[in-house]
């Protein structure tokens, strides 16, 4: 980010939320104070500055879909209606880590949220000589399944990647020509991401059951063993059987 424009911006990153007029200025290097409060509520969408429409979508179906924590509030009619699926520019409201998370997993750099270009990597980026369609969705899958609680309802890792897969297949060569998902391609994909390979919910260790053990350590006896025999198999780390690699 520019000097002169980080010193402008600095005080901002002080908020939590902001409304969805400030955060699209700010994600533009806009300080959304002054002469710019209104810049955008008091304008139509086709007068607003280049490429400022599709960074007011993003926001808002993010919030929507659950995405992006936030909130929306409509614009309304002169009879004080709602209109439906509006959204009030100037008093909708988008969570600022959010926001960060969701640009920093779609690998997009901005001028506020998302500054750290090292964090844009070359695999995610379609226009690099060797990209990889199938490498990309595996990693964006691991990102979204981590991340994003639309994600994370299905219970295993393995099922919430795969919802993520088929809900982003068009985007990364996973559908055939006839707009059918390519089901195999999937499940090969959602196993790579599977953390949790031998099934069953994933253990988190907790520092309350660590303290307990310290506390409550069993007594160590030490049994003479017979030297094991030819005939008994030593156990070998549980993986994906189903992966051929």
């Amino acid at each position: 980010m520019d000097k002169s424009v980080e010193n402008d911006l600095i005080y901002w990153k002080l908020a939590v939320t902001y409304t969805f007029q400030e955060a699209i200025l700010l994600m533009k290097g806009i300080a959304p104070e002054g002469d710019n409060s209104n810049l955008l509520a008091c304008t139509s969408p086709d007068q607003w500055p280049k490429e400022t429409l599709p960074l007011y979508k993003f926001i808002k179906t993010g919030v929507e879909s659950g995405e992006l924590k936030g909130v929306i509030v409509p614009e309304y009619y002169p009879n004080d209606l709602p209109i439906e699926r509006s959204a009030d520019i100037s008093t909708s409201e988008v969570e600022g880590s959010s926001l960060e998370n969701l640009l920093r997993n779609r690998g997009v750099i901005d001028r506020f949220f998302n500054t750290d270009i090292g964090k844009s990597v070359s695999y995610l980026d379609k226009s690099h000589p060797n990209y990889a369609p199938k490498l990309a969705s595996a990693v964006k899958a691991w990102l979204a399944i981590t991340n994003e609680p639309k994600y994370q309802k299905l219970g295993g890792p393995k099922k919430n990647a795969g919802k993520w897969l088929r809900d982003n297949a068009q985007h990364y060569g996973l559908a055939h020509e006839d707009g059918k998902l390519n089901e195999s391609a999937i499940e090969e994909i959602a196993k790579i991401v599977n953390w949790n390979p031998t099934g069953g919910a994933s253990k988190t260790p907790s520092l309350a059951s660590n303290s307990v053990e310290e506390e409550n350590e069993p007594e160590i006896v030490i049994k003479k063993s017979k030297p094991p025999t030819p005939s008994e198999v030593v156990a070998e780390p549980v993986f994906d059987s189903d992966i051929p690699f």
